[in-house]
């Protein structure tokens, strides 16, 4: 990851976990689309400005929160600073997620990775016949 996006390497960190700028509060379920990279935020020529993007499975269920599109159809949001402690989310972090998102998407497996997720879900055991794809689910049964 670090190869392809270097400046992630001083930002991924144990200690950096906490920090502000890996901070953004959102929906349960926005939360859950984000997560699943289902809805993003494109970086645009201000850092504080975010082209809000969705994605096929994107639910929608609150998409009504967001701002209105312009007259190109885009929604944007942006980030303002307050007077406290907290920094804004952090633009590397969140150019990151969209182009993860986008090649995901592009390439078809966003769609893979969400199958081999459901079946590693639903696994309880192996087939007796030996036909579960260990190489496939174990990783993704690790990761949950």
């Amino acid at each position: 990851m670090f190869a392809l996006f270097p400046s992630l390497e001083s930002m991924i960190k144990p200690e950096q976990i906490n920090a502000g700028c890996n901070l953004m509060i959102l929906s349960s379920s926005l939360n859950d689309e984000f997560g699943a990279l289902e809805l993003a935020l494109e970086p645009t020529d201000d850092d504080r400005t975010y082209k809000i993007v969705t994605y096929p499975n994107f639910s929608g269920s609150e998409a009504h929160y967001f701002p209105p599109a312009n007259r190109d159809g885009t929604r944007l949001v942006t980030f303002h600073h307050h007077e406290g402690p907290l920094e804004l989310p952090s633009h590397t972090l969140l150019s990151t997620h969209s182009a993860v998102a986008r090649i995901l998407h592009a390439s078809g497996m966003a769609e893979i990775i969400d199958r081999v997720l459901e079946d590693a879900a639903e696994v309880k055991c192996l087939a007796s016949d030996g036909s579960t794809d260990l190489q496939i689910m174990l990783p993704a049964l690790l990761a949950c």
